[in-house]
């Protein structure tokens, strides 16, 4: 079994409540039988802040980096509840 995740918007970044969309390519060498895909996306958020530095300690402002990791919701679609649902191609 083969499987692609094709995004939409392959080179997007983003953000919080955004919505990321696309399909899951299966690539089978034999029959199989498939009732449920589960997906999961997981990516990283980095953000850079600049910290405002403390003048009466003559203390330059300096960035700070905070890193989060970030776990999509799962969505899980019920598939090939027949055998005319799917095709089979090469």
């Amino acid at each position: 079994m083969f499987v692609s995740l094709i995004l939409d918007k392959p080179h997007a970044q983003f953000t919080n409540l955004d919505i990321v969309s696309g399909r899951v390519q299966l690539r089978l060498t034999s029959p199989t039988q498939i009732t449920t895909i589960t997906v999961k996306l997981e990516g990283e958020s980095r953000t850079r802040l600049l910290s405002p530095g403390r003048p009466e300690l003559k203390e330059k402002p300096r960035p700070i980096l905070e890193v989060h990791k970030v776990s999509v919701n799962l969505k899980k679609e019920a598939l090939f509840t027949n055998r005319s649902s799917y095709s089979t191609r090469s």
